[in-house]
C-alpha cells in the first residue's frame, strides 16, 4: 500500500464543465460521479469514476495504479467525459450508501421491478455498475433493499470499473 503523494493533471475547462453535469452520490466524502470516457484516441470506456486525488486517497487507502483490484485511466487522454447509461439511478445509490456497507468493504441489496422481478447483488464499496437481468433495466427497478439477499444463490457481482484521478 502505498500513501505516497501522487500528482495528477488538472481538469480541462471542458472536463470541468462535462464533469459537473454528472450529478454524484456522495459516500464518506467521495463524490461518485459515473461516466461515460471517451479517449483521445477514440476508445469508450463505458464505466469510470471521474474524482478528485484528494477526495479518493483518504476513502480508499491506496491509489488504483498500486491496487491490483483496480484499472485506472490516465484523465489527460480523456476526450470527453459523459453520464454513464449504465449508471444504477442515483436515488438507489444514495439509499445504498446511506444504509452503509453490509460487512466490511461490501454492500448487498437487491432491487425489485414493477413485475415483481427480483435480483440481489453484492458490490465492493462503489455500487453504482451492475449487470442488468435479462428483459428488465436498471434505470427501471422501483425499489432497493439495502442488506437483503444475504445467500441469495443468484446473486450477481457489480461489474468491472475504471477510476480516473485529477487534481483540484
Amino acid at each position: 500500500m502505498s500513501d505516497k503523494k501522487r500528482t495528477y493533471p488538472t481538469l480541462s475547462t471542458k472536463q470541468r464543465l462535462q464533469l459537473i453535469r454528472i450529478e454524484p452520490s456522495v459516500y464518506l466524502g467521495l463524490e461518485y460521479r459515473p461516466c461515460r470516457l471517451t479517449l483521445r484516441d477514440g476508445t469508450l470506456i463505458e464505466r469510470a469514476y471521474v474524482v478528485s486525488a484528494e477526495q479518493y486517497h483518504p476513502v480508499w487507502g491506496i491509489w488504483p495504479e498500486d491496487d491490483d483490484g483496480k484499472s485506472a485511466v490516465d484523465i489527460a487522454e480523456v476526450a470527453d467525459i459523459a453520464g454513464s447509461p449504465e449508471r444504477l439511478p442515483k436515488r438507489f445509490a444514495d439509499e445504498v450508501y446511506g444504509a452503509k456497507e453490509t460487512m466490511a468493504g461490501h454492500h448487498i441489496f437487491r432491487l425489485e421491478w414493477r413485475d415483481e422481478y427480483k435480483q440481489t447483488y453484492v458490490t465492493g464499496s462503489a455500487v453504482d455498475f451492475l449487470p442488468e437481468p435479462s428483459g428488465h433495466r436498471l434505470k427501471d427497478a422501483l425499489i432497493v433493499h439495502p442488506h437483503k439477499g444475504k445467500g441469495d444463490p443468484a446473486t450477481r457481482r457489480g461489474l468491472r470499473y475504471h477510476w480516473c484521478l485529477f487534481e483540484n
